[in-house]
């Protein structure tokens, strides 16, 4: 009798079951033929159906550029963590494969529609740049027009931090940013470039990428360490003790000299230009100094294959090599110096040979 309750009860919570899983059934209802349903399965299999894989990394924010392989099927569809790392030896334990959740979704970042993919550049400046553009065809001479003038450049100046960024193509927005590089150098000098690459932190090859185009052009590598306000708790230096401030008059302020500030590469590069073309080889300005200062400093460009008469030394000097290889001598005695050599002058007469074309850069206090 139990027996025919529980096939009974079968036969009803199978006859019930059809209203849940909807499809064809034998006369039995002991199997169902279903057909479609199985999106889940066939999204998984399209997810690694794929023409290749490439290694690659990240350049954004990936401290130490991990290495992936980059599932591509015409465009990045994935990433796995590449675990085939060189060996660190048999006395090391040797690397796990490396990777965050972002360079695991990296392809999916890639494309979103969130992502900037073009350009944006203040409106102002824009206008500015395209109307210099229209009337220079040069672009380090349009790109002067707009700075040179004080009207101009504060109207541009004015308008950051209040957005109205418009969009712009690649091509176009590069040639201001290589425009604005170029001017520097031609008017200030190299070392008036100061570049913020990625720190090493958020990318090496994006970092190295921006230090080694600064280090060619001769420009200044800023970076985020340097900042003084990024100090840890035990390297902060105390506070000073207060001090009251010298009392000084409105006379004393009106006849102190202003601060002057020059370019010493840009100077360098001058006067080698006006040397190679002067009959003498020779081109020189007294940067500071004269008659009445004991101090005395001055900018000195010759050709190669020229050099001074042998002469005295006035007092106390120093020589800085500021471009080009100098030879210096003192009777039998000869050095070479080269860019960037600091030579202490002898008390004694002495001589400075060019060995190719050089600028220097003396300093010298006379004796009392």
């Amino acid at each position: 009798m139990s027996t025919d309750r529980a096939d009974a009860a079968a036969q009803r919570l199978m006859r019930a079951a059809q209203y849940f899983f909807p499809g064809t059934r034998p006369a039995d209802r002991r199997v169902l033929f279903r057909e479609g349903g199985r999106a889940a399965e066939e999204f998984c299999r399209e997810r690694w159906r794929h023409d290749r894989d490439v290694r690659s990394t990240h350049g954004v924010n990936c401290t130490g550029s991990r290495s992936w392989r980059v599932v591509e099927d015409v465009l990045s569809t994935g990433e796995t963590q590449a675990a085939d790392y060189p060996s660190v030896g048999p006395d090391s334990p040797e690397h796990e494969p490396r990777g965050c959740p972002r360079g695991a979704s990296f392809s999916w970042y890639t494309y979103s529609p969130t992502r900037v993919r073009s350009p944006y550049v203040r409106g102002p400046l824009l206008d500015l740049w395209r109307r210099a553009k229209g009337r220079h065809a040069d672009p380090v001479e349009a790109w002067e027009w707009p700075t040179a003038d004080p009207a101009r450049c504060a109207a541009h100046k004015r308008a950051r931090g209040r957005g109205g960024f418009v969009r712009c193509d690649w091509r176009e927005v590069t040639e201001p940013v290589m425009a604005a590089q170029v001017h520097t150098v031609q008017r200030y000098g190299p070392d008036r470039i100061v570049g913020f690459p990625p720190i090493p932190a958020m990318s090496m090859a994006s970092y190295a990428a921006g230090t080694r185009c600064l280090s060619v052009i001769g420009g200044t590598i800023s970076s985020f360490y340097r900042r003084p306000s990024h100090r840890t708790r035990h390297q902060r230096t105390p506070p000073a003790p207060h001090r009251r401030p010298p009392l000084t008059s409105a006379t004393d302020t009106e006849t102190a000299p202003a601060m002057q500030q020059l370019s010493l590469d840009a100077r360098a590069r001058e006067h080698l230009e006006r040397a190679a073309a002067s009959s003498t080889g020779r081109s020189a300005e007294t940067l500071y100094g004269g008659h009445d200062h004991s101090l005395r400093r001055t900018l000195v460009a010759l050709r190669a294959g020229t050099a001074p008469a042998d002469h005295e030394n006035p007092g106390e000097a120093t020589v800085v090599v500021l471009r080009g290889r100098v030879r210096p001598h003192r009777g039998d005695e000869v050095w070479e110096g080269m860019a960037g050599d600091p030579l202490v002058v002898p008390p004694a007469r002495h001589g400075l040979a060019a060995l190719e074309d050089y600028a220097v850069l003396p300093t010298v206090v006379k004796a009392a």
